[in-house]
């Protein structure tokens, strides 16, 4: 099992979610790609907020309370396993922006995405490689770089709830 922390904050200028660009890796099935803190659980760790609240720790220092919600749960292969792994994105919200002190092994940079940015992306097709095959998979811009794959399913999902 696996669990991300959909952070946001709802101030003055509406909702803002957080996201995090991982840092490149040679062969890192997720590397440098844009996603929601979070990670594969780890021992002792029956409920996926405790998961999602020890990444969002470790990988941008934030402490967060109790969920909100959860979003859909998703499926993918954990590259070293090539076995289903389920992702669950559970959902935070925060008063203030806490400050963020990046994990530089993993995280190369984090940042606030307004969710009307979000909602004014236009869907575009980005080229990838999956198992050595090319393959077209939808995505959006923000921040100046493409968001996709389960990270874009996970932010559609959240779209679909907020109506």
């Amino acid at each position: 099992m696996a669990a991300v922390a959909v952070v946001f904050h709802e101030g003055d200028d509406g909702l803002d979610l957080l996201f995090v660009k991982r840092c490149a890796r040679e062969g890192g099935r997720w590397s440098g790609d844009v996603a929601f803190p979070g990670g594969l659980s780890e021992e002792g760790e029956t409920e996926p907020a405790q998961t999602a609240r020890r990444e969002a720790r470790e990988e941008v220092g934030i402490s967060l309370g109790e969920p909100v919600g959860r979003l859909s749960a998703h499926l993918t292969v954990e590259p070293r396993r090539a076995r289903p792994m389920r992702v669950v994105p559970v959902v935070f919200s925060v008063d203030e922006r806490p400050p963020l002190v990046l994990e530089p092994a993993e995280i190369a940079e984090a940042f606030w995405v307004p969710w009307s940015v979000i909602e004014q992306a236009q869907t575009r097709w980005l080229l990838r490689t999956a198992r050595r095959l090319p393959m077209l998979a939808p995505s959006i811009r923000i921040h100046g770089y493409p968001l996709w794959g389960l990270t874009l399913q996970m932010v559609w999902g959240l779209s679909r709830r907020l109506g």
